[in-house]
């Protein structure tokens, strides 16, 4: 008889995992966790999350913006000029210095920081201290002394101050109290005389809501503009007739940006909804009856506007303009210029044209070329003198640097010669 083997078995029920906890279910390092669903099991894959470092100090407002427009006029390691004349009264229209940088008092600095005349862009912050290079146009102009007024117009127009209109004015003018309060500001820091020049007729209790006394210098009656933007407009009215009366001073009203002032429109609205022309507000419209000489100067000065071709809208009516009051011109290289015409179908600002072609022959037009050889040499001596150029200043070194920077502008003279070490 044979006998099958039985081999003996046995089953089990199925077995199951025991459930992890929630802490088990997310990975340390991938941020896996497991869901389930409804005995479904679903692999979620995340990322792990950033952890804020909060001990490093976040900028306060506007700090960022302060620190990228903040103006830096001396370097503590930068090598000092020796025997470097001081701009003055005196020497400021000797033609023997054409061609030298003179360098700028510390009085001088801070009238001249207060307009905010320095910009972030100039390299003063490589050089021991500010001055400024005597060029042929800058001798010509230093035989004009007078006090200081003077402002971008691009601030003006682009539409981030307060304005409201002028009661009573036809057609409606504008005014800018937040604006005019900062321009009193800085007319008073920077002429320091004006505290000794004092109010010469009582003002009246209507037009000024203050109280002024009528012996006030207008040194504190522009502060006070300066502190209240709500007094500013009816301030500078009053400060400005004081400084035309007869028997002061010769005055100096500048402006810079001037294409910025002749634009179809600003960045503000009328309640029309449209833009507001720029002679629409009082400032510039009070400006340019002077620059176009509908208003006159008793006692003498210069109201001058500066505009250039780098930063500056296209402005047909003022190239036009411009063109006319200069007349027939011969370039450096001896290139003859014809004044431009009006070109027929071609829309032109009447406002622009009167505010410049109202009384010809009162305004000039003096351009800026590049420096000439002799005076880009006496600029790149300087930087030599100030440690910034290791170059022997030859001829050679001179015409290559000069041809360069496309003729002597001074932008790139800077950058080709200073501005590759810096």
């Amino acid at each position: 008889i044979n006998f099958v083997p039985v081999l003996a078995f046995s089953t089990t029920p199925t077995s199951y995992r025991i459930p992890v906890s929630a802490g088990q279910r997310t990975g340390a390092k991938t941020g896996a966790k497991i869901v389930q669903k409804k005995g479904k099991k679903t692999l979620v894959i995340g990322k792990k999350k950033h952890v804020a470092d909060n001990r490093a100090r976040r900028p306060a407002p506007g700090e960022r913006k302060a620190f990228r427009k903040r103006i830096v006029l001396s370097n503590v390691n930068a090598l000092p000029v020796p025997d470097m004349q001081d701009i003055n009264e005196e020497n400021m229209f000797d033609r023997r210095l054409q061609g030298q940088v003179l360098g700028l008092s510390n009085d001088l600095v801070d009238r001249l920081r207060a307009v905010e005349a320095f910009k972030s862009s100039q390299g003063w912050k490589l050089f021991s201290r500010p001055g400024t290079l005597m060029r042929r146009e800058t001798l010509d102009m230093g035989k004009m002394v007078a006090d200081i007024s003077s402002g971008d117009v691009q601030d003006i127009t682009i539409g981030h101050t307060s304005y409201q209109p002028l009661p009573g004015s036809s057609p409606t003018q504008y005014i800018q109290p937040a604006y005019l309060s900062g321009l009193l500001r800085q007319i008073s820091t920077a002429n320091p005389h004006l505290a000794n020049i004092r109010l010469s007729q009582s003002p009246s209790v209507s037009n000024i809501p203050i109280p002024i006394t009528s012996n006030m210098s207008l040194a504190r009656l522009a502060s006070l503009g300066a502190a209240d933007p709500d007094v500013a407009h009816p301030i500078f009215t009053l400060l400005v007739s004081e400084i035309l009366t007869s028997g002061r001073p010769p005055v100096f009203f500048g402006l810079d940006g001037l294409a910025h002032a002749m634009q179809p429109g600003t960045g503000y609205t009328a309640p029309n909804m449209k833009p507001i022309h720029p002679h629409d507000l009082m400032i510039l419209n009070w400006y340019l009856s002077f620059l176009s000489a509908k208003e006159g100067l008793p006692n003498g000065g210069i109201v001058m506007a500066a505009t250039s071709q780098s930063n500056a809208p296209q402005i047909p009516s003022l190239e036009v303009a411009l063109s006319q009051l200069e007349g027939d011109r011969t370039t450096p290289a001896g290139q003859l210029i014809a004044k431009r015409e009006r070109i027929p179908l071609m829309r032109y600002d009447e406002r622009v044209l009167d505010a410049l072609l109202h009384q010809k022959g009162n305004i000039g037009v003096q351009r800026l070329a590049g420096l000439s050889k002799e005076e880009a040499r006496g600029l790149m001596e300087y930087w030599a003198r100030s440690g910034m150029v290791r170059e022997r200043v030859s001829e050679g070194f001179v015409g290559e640097k000069w041809a360069l920077s496309g003729g002597g502008v001074v932008g790139e003279l800077e950058r080709a010669v200073v501005g590759m070490r810096a």
